[in-house]
Parts: C-alpha cells; sequence; structure tokens
C-alpha cells in the first residue's frame, strides 16, 4: 500500500510540473493580462462598457490570434520558468527576467516600442519619499509598454496620481490574488483591481493591483472626479495576477470612445485620429517621462531604485536608494537622503566620504584619486593624474606639476614658466628638439641641451643633422652654433687617431676616414697633399698615387 501510494505521488508530482505555466507575461512575473481600462479625452462621458460576461465566457474570450500566439510562446518557455517557482520577492523578479525576455522575443518578432516617450512629464507615482524599485521598464515588461515597481521596505504604500487628470474608472472591489491558478493555467482572465485618470493631452494613466477598498472606501474617490498630481489613489497590493505587492503603471495614448471590458478591464479598441475602429496595440503606448525636485527628466529603468516625491528620511545611508547619502545630524526630523555628490562638490571636511561618489573627500571637497588632468579644477594634490594642485590644500587650483619628480615617468619632464597655472608634465624631447637655452638639459631624453637644442654628445655621424660641434661624432658641425648644419671636418685634428679628414671645396660633404694601408688609392692624377691620408704618411704620387 505505501508503495501504491508512493507512485501515486510521484506520479501527480509530475503532472503537476507538465501542466505548469507562467505568470501572466502582462506584467512580467506579476500581472496576467491586465485588467484595463480607459475613456475618450474628447467625449469622457462616453466611456463605452461592454456587456459583463459569466466565468465561462470570459475564459472562451481570450481565443484571439495574440492570445494563442501568447499561450504558445509560454509554453515553449516554461523551462525558464520552473527554476523560478520556489523563489518569491526581488529574487523572483531577477530569476523570471531570461523567461520575460523569451515570451517577448517570441511573441514580437517585429520592433519593441523604443522611444515612444509621452508628452507629459510624471511624478513617480508613490507616495512623497517613498523609495521605488523598478521591476521592469517599458521595455523589459512582458509584454512591452508597461511598467511594474513597488515600495522598498515595510508598511502601507500608497500610491497617487501621477499627474492632473480625472478619473474614468474605478475597480477595487476584488480582493482575490489570482498568482497560483494563472501559474497553473487555471484561469485565463486576471481580474485585477485598477484606476484609469484621462490627463488633458489625451494621455491616459493606468495603476493596477492595489488593495480592496482603497480607493473608493479610503481614499474615497469615485469616477468622473478629478484629481491633482499627487492625489491619493488607494494602497499597493497584489489583487489579480500578481506574485508580489507591486504596482503595474502604463500610459496610453488614446483616440475617441474607447471600449472597456468591464469583466477584466482591459482596453479593447478605440476610434483613431483618421476615425477608424481599432485594436489598442504596442504603439499606443508611451513611455512616461518623469520629472525630479531637480528639474531633471529621466525614464524608469530596469532595476533602478528612485525616490518618490520629496526626499526620504533617514537615520544611516543604508536606509536610502542607491546614489543617495543621509545627509544626517543632530536633528533626526530634518535628516534627509540626498543624491550622492560629485567631484570637487563640498562635502564634511570630517567623514565625509560617504557623501561623495568617489567616497574621497578631503578638505571639504569630493575628489576622485589620480582623475584630474592638467590644467583642471581641483582642490587637493591627491585628485590629479600627475603633478600637484597648484594651490594650497582646499582652496581651488588646476593640477600642475613644480618640478620633474612630481611626474609620474621617467620619460616626462615638468615644463615650468612663469604661469604656475600652466605647468605640466610633457614627454622630453628628442635630439634636435628646442630646448630653454638655460637649464633645458632636463626637458632632453639625453640630458643634454645647448644653443637651444638637446643632442646626444658624440652621437651624429658625418652628415647627419647636428647644431653643435659636440653632437657629432667625428669633426665639427657645418654651420655656426645654433644653426642647422652637417656633421663634417675641416683638417685632420677635427678627426680621431687613425683618421684623416676627406676634405673637398664642399664642406658639408667633408668626413673623417680610416687612414689608408700600404698600397691604397691615395689621390687622382693631378691631387696634391695627399700623403696625410696614409698611415706611412706618404703618397706616392703620379702615376699609380699609392700609400707606400
Amino acid at each position: 500500500m505505501a508503495i501504491r501510494t508512493s507512485c501515486c505521488m510521484r506520479l501527480l508530482v509530475v503532472l503537476c510540473l507538465a501542466t505548469m505555466g507562467t505568470l501572466d507575461t502582462a506584467s512580467s512575473g506579476y500581472a496576467g493580462r491586465e485588467a484595463e481600462s480607459g475613456e475618450s479625452s474628447k467625449e469622457p462621458a462616453k466611456v463605452k462598457r461592454n456587456k459583463p460576461m459569466s466565468k465561462s465566457d470570459a475564459d472562451k474570450k481570450g481565443t484571439s490570434d495574440q492570445t494563442e500566439i501568447r499561450d504558445r510562446c509560454e509554453m515553449e518557455t516554461d523551462a525558464l520558468l520552473k527554476p523560478c517557482l520556489n523563489k518569491t520577492g526581488d529574487e523572483l523578479e531577477e530569476c523570471l527576467l531570461p523567461y520575460d525576455k523569451a515570451v517577448n522575443a517570441c511573441v514580437n518578432q517585429g520592433a519593441t516600442p523604443k522611444d515612444q516617450k509621452s508628452l507629459t512629464y510624471y511624478r513617480i507615482p508613490y507616495a512623497d519619499g517613498t523609495n521605488v524599485k523598478v521591476g521592469r521598464d517599458f521595455n523589459t515588461h512582458n509584454p512591452f509598454g508597461r511598467i511594474d515597481m513597488h515600495g522598498k521596505g515595510g508598511g502601507t504604500h500608497r500610491i497617487v496620481a501621477a499627474a492632473d487628470g480625472t478619473i474614468r474608472y474605478i475597480q477595487d472591489s476584488r480582493t482575490k490574488n489570482q498568482w497560483p491558478e494563472r501559474l497553473f493555467r487555471n484561469t485565463r482572465s486576471c481580474l485585477n483591481n485598477y484606476v484609469w485618470i484621462e490627463h488633458a493631452n489625451g494621455e491616459w494613466s493606468k495603476y493596477s493591483h492595489m488593495e480592496f477598498g482603497s480607493t473608493t472606501i479610503k481614499a474615497k474617490l469615485k469616477e468622473g472626479q478629478w484629481v491633482a498630481e499627487g492625489t491619493y489613489l488607494g494602497d499597493e497590493g497584489k489583487v489579480g495576477c500578481a506574485s508580489r505587492d507591486h504596482l503595474h503603471f502604463q500610459i496610453y495614448e488614446i483616440g475617441t470612445k474607447p471600449e472597456i471590458d468591464s469583466n477584466h478591464g482591459d482596453f479593447d479598441y478605440h476610434v483613431n485620429a483618421e476615425g477608424e475602429r481599432v485594436r489598442l496595440g504596442y504603439l499606443d503606448h508611451r513611455n512616461p517621462q518623469f520629472l525630479d525636485l531637480a528639474g531633471n527628466i529621466f525614464t524608469l529603468k530596469d532595476g533602478e531604485t528612485y525616490v518618490a516625491g520629496g526626499l526620504p528620511k533617514c537615520r544611516k545611508d543604508t536606509e536610502c536608494p542607491s546614489g543617495h547619502f543621509c545627509n544626517a545630524g543632530v536633528d533626526l526630523d530634518k535628516n534627509r537622503c540626498m543624491p550622492l555628490k560629485a567631484d570637487n562638490d563640498t562635502c564634511d571636511i570630517a567623514g565625509g566620504g560617504h557623501q561623495c561618489k568617489s567616497g574621497y573627500c578631503k578638505f571639504g571637497r569630493c575628489y576622485t584619486p589620480h582623475s584630474v588632468g592638467w590644467g583642471s579644477t581641483c582642490y587637493t594634490d591627491e585628485a590629479c593624474a600627475e603633478g600637484k594642485c597648484s594651490d594650497v590644500g582646499g582652496l581651488k587650483g588646476v593640477c600642475v606639476c613644480k618640478a620633474d619628480a612630481d611626474c609620474s615617468s621617467e620619460g616626462k619632464y615638468c615644463d615650468r614658466g612663469a604661469d604656475l597655472n600652466l605647468n605640466q608634465c610633457k614627454d622630453k624631447k628628442a635630439d634636435n628638439a628646442s630646448c630653454d637655452l638655460v637649464g633645458g638639459g632636463h626637458q632632453c631624453k639625453s640630458g643634454f641641451c645647448k644653443f637651444s637644442r638637446c643632442y646626444t654628445p658624440n652621437s651624429v655621424e658625418p652628415g647627419g643633422d647636428c647644431y653643435s660641434d659636440d653632437a657629432c661624432k667625428d669633426g665639427k658641425c657645418s654651420a655656426v652654433d645654433g644653426a642647422k648644419g652637417t656633421c663634417v671636418c675641416k683638417s685632420d685634428s677635427d678627426c680621431g687617431a687613425g683618421k684623416y679628414c676627406d676634405a673637398g671645396l664642399d664642406a658639408k660633404i667633408n668626413a673623417c676616414r680610416p687612414k689608408l694601408d700600404k698600397g691604397e688609392k691615395c689621390g687622382k692624377l693631378g691631387s696634391v697633399g695627399n700623403d696625410h691620408k696614409c698611415k706611412s704618411g706618404e703618397c706616392s704620387g703620379v702615376p699609380k698615387y699609392e700609400c707606400k
């Protein structure tokens, strides 16, 4: 009997796993085919509501081509979903990302709705000071075009209107969480709670999954009521197809006469600008642009944490969202999470590093070690990539060098001048490059400078360029000191031992050559004074001109 029971249990587990589906992809691991509703901005009193259906009729409704495609895609990607079944919260959200991407890629073979930015600038739809994490953004949500977000920390998170507008549809009478049913594909309709608000520019905003009665009873709102930006709409929840408490938020641009399914609240059709009754789709979604207190415009990004409205209270940095620090003081009521500061912004002289993006603060200024280039602003030597700050610590200066030792490489020198702010480390110079007339040797690779030219002593072969005699390996420079010439000789005394000066009419091609052995040619017909070319000191002359 025990064996039979064990076998039956195993069979049941296998069957359950085989039939496991996904959470509804309409909310990327949160919501199913969301209850969506809306109404024309031009004819707000004439929102058309389809006749409510029985549950059996509702389950039959999802047989459209798009629904069939999504069902097929969900089944094809089940393998990516199953590792996530025992996870919750942030872990579940992260685990489901590959699954959401795969379903989106399967369902949407064409272009994704990127860069469809909203016309209005919205606020994050949570009460001021709430730390809000984005689970799926406009482009990663499954399906595309929606945003999932949730408040961080314990307690009740209050949802507020993202912009001024008129409430056109409310559903907050539902209490059931359908995540388990949706997971096992036991329901097609996701009966979510939601609020739709129509805005003046023709855009509509939707707020889904809020708690039972929090809109009509707790917030005392009703359809047709005008609300200002920031008005309390209800509490974050997980009613309907949602795996956790969160807000499903989306913006639609709608024409006229939107048709709302009273059973699940989705928009089905509307009349477009051409007067055609068409089904609403991805291209009607808008990526909401948000405006913060500093006037910055941004869109929400997957995995990022934001502060809604004003800045939240705090006691320590860990209570603040990423990119912020706790500006703690004696009066705890005045403590606020503040954005981390950039280099050169002020910070507390004592222990102010936690206020800086870089984590470093000195003399009351944020800085990144060894990051500032020549001539750029600094308040401390440690900020300079090379050299030092031109003013004393804590006062505004620029990164300069004061001596060669300030430069990071032996191949560089400090190019000092009368204006300290223009000092900088430069690569040492090659031979024949210009250098300071007085004390310019440190600017040269060789360490030698003469007549304002770098040179290496005794390095230039005959015929090579020179500016001083000292540069020539043999002989002298053909030009006056400081002018460009070539290394030549003018007499044997210009050459080393065992060499003679092969001088001619053109002094620029004179060269020191090794003295000749006995029998070597030492002249030509008509030439005289050839004895100095021979080691023996004698040249035979006519007719052979050979060294003796």
